[in-house]
């Protein structure tokens, strides 16, 4: 069985109650033809790129399970009928990627890259001074 992830947006003003109804319709989907390893990440409200029908904003969520074909064209199936679900995309996760993690490593790598630039300039300057060679006080005839 192959790995996959499945981000879907869903209609901004759907209440929690209605988030889990499809998440569970996912989750029978995928068990219904053999999927297993079910796990669902909230992203949060967040902007469109671009309007889809004429909504600014969308709930997204990652499933992530493992399953055979049946079980991807039974949840694309089951996401293109929910009225609810704005867009959908899955993709086969490659097996040497390490497992999805959201926000917390994102910020880590962002406050990290300042930190990291500085160091870099600071330990040039410190390498030029030692390599320079002195320069001669008086020029040699």
């Amino acid at each position: 069985m192959r790995a996959y992830e499945c981000t879907i947006a869903y209609h901004p003003d759907l209440d929690a109650d209605g988030v889990k109804e499809q998440i569970e319709r996912t989750r029978q989907a995928i068990t219904s033809k053999g999927g297993s390893e079910i796990q669902v990440h909230e992203w949060g409200m967040r902007e469109l790129a671009y309007p889809i029908q004429k909504l600014k904003r969308a709930q997204f969520y990652v499933v992530e399970y493992h399953g055979g074909g049946e079980a991807v064209a039974e949840v694309e199936r089951n996401l293109r009928i929910a009225d609810t679900v704005l867009r959908y995309l899955t993709i086969a996760v490659d097996p040497d990627r390490p497992p999805l993690e959201l926000a917390g490593v994102r910020r880590e790598v962002e406050e990290a890259a300042p930190a990291a630039e500085a160091e870099i300039p600071a330990a040039e300057a410190a390498a030029e001074t030692e390599a320079a060679p002195e320069a001669p006080s008086e020029p040699q005839a």
